[in-house]
């Protein structure tokens, strides 16, 4: 099972270092590193994509008061969000609807949120999962590599090391998307009736 020393030992071990951390929190250069680069990491690569192992879909109350722009509606930016990916078409949408417009932007209160001329609309959205033990496993090694070209300019200041993980990271993030994008088979009309329980 992985956890976040085990992707950072790995990332540690990508770029030669020697290193040997038991936790985040030791005082060690490398561990405050990884300590430093791990959550920006993994949370820029939740953006990148959407992960199936971490989509996930929320039916939100109508926030009251002004909403921003042209749009009727608003809805909380869910709290354990990384990006919004569509707002579901719902079963009464008229023949031959491809998406829902949406915009994110902040309220009258500067509370983020997610306007769409959408009436209780379910949002689909890229989780910020946390636990490593429900990411894929060659998100896992994307993930090492992207902390490895990171920790290559910190850890050892070589530029060329850092421009090798880099490639690494880019070569292996592809392959990621490729096998993540193919793995189910999604039906652009598919309709969210049975969402019926709103938060």
């Amino acid at each position: 099972m992985a956890s976040e020393v085990q992707i950072c030992k790995l990332a540690l071990a990508r770029i030669g270092a020697d290193y040997q951390i038991s936790s985040l929190s030791e005082a060690s250069a490398a561990a405050q590193a990884c300590n430093l680069l791990y959550e920006p990491a993994r949370d820029a690569m939740l953006r990148e994509h959407p992960w199936n192992f971490a989509t996930k879909y929320i039916a939100p109350a109508t926030l009251t008061g002004t909403v921003p722009g042209r749009w009727d509606f608003m809805y909380a930016y869910p709290s354990d969000c990384v990006r919004v990916l569509e707002i579901m078409i719902p079963v009464d949408a008229a023949p031959g609807t491809s998406e829902i417009p949406f915009e994110i932007g902040i309220n009258e209160s500067d509370a983020k949120v997610v306007m769409t001329d959408q009436d209780e609309a379910t949002i689909k959205y890229t989780k910020r999962v946390t636990d490593p033990n429900q990411f894929d496993p060659q998100f896992v090694t994307a993930l090492s590599f992207k902390l490895a070209s990171e920790l290559a300019i910190i850890l050892t200041d070589d530029p060329r090391l850092n421009a090798s993980m880099e490639a690494n990271y880019r070569n292996a993030v592809l392959s990621t998307w490729e096998t993540d994008s193919n793995e189910g088979l999604a039906d652009p009309a598919k309709t969210v009736d049975w969402l019926d329980v709103r938060g």
